[in-house]
């Protein structure tokens, strides 16, 4: 019976630290220079370097966390899934509102993120010229 109880806790604990490491390896790390000013969510930043990381939750969505050049954590928000992917380096793409860049969509190798837009805030569609910045993904 003792070693029953042994065999039992031990793949019960097994299962529990693979199971941690493989959610611990699903962020995608995005490193990108964002030459312009621009919008995610209805929150506006400034051109820059940033470091956007993907990932997904326990509960399967996706999560957005944007941290600046001094790595403070700037925008944190739930993503939705789109099928949209790319074969090389992650892609951001950005809509054009009211005048202003949006981020409208994440490109990945593996999958693509929508962006949610504030419907709240003033921007309206003004364009849909896209514009595309390159980042590498570590």
């Amino acid at each position: 019976m003792k070693k029953f109880i042994y065999t039992v806790s031990f793949f019960a604990i097994l299962l529990t630290f693979s199971g941690a490491s493989a959610f611990a390896q699903s962020i995608t790390r995005i490193k990108a220079d964002i030459p312009f000013d621009f919008v995610i969510d209805g929150e506006i930043f400034e051109a820059g370097k940033y470091v956007m990381r993907v990932h997904k939750t326990n509960t399967g969505a996706e999560k957005l966390e944007v941290r600046d050049a001094k790595n403070r954590v700037v925008y944190e928000g739930f993503m939705m899934q789109n099928g949209d992917t790319t074969l090389g380096k992650p892609e951001l793409i950005f809509d054009r509102l009211a005048g202003q860049a949006v981020l409208a969509r994440i490109r990945l190798e593996d999958k693509g993120i929508g962006v949610p837009v504030d419907k709240d805030s003033n921007l309206t569609l003004a364009s849909k010229e896209r514009k595309r910045i390159g980042g590498s993904s570590n």
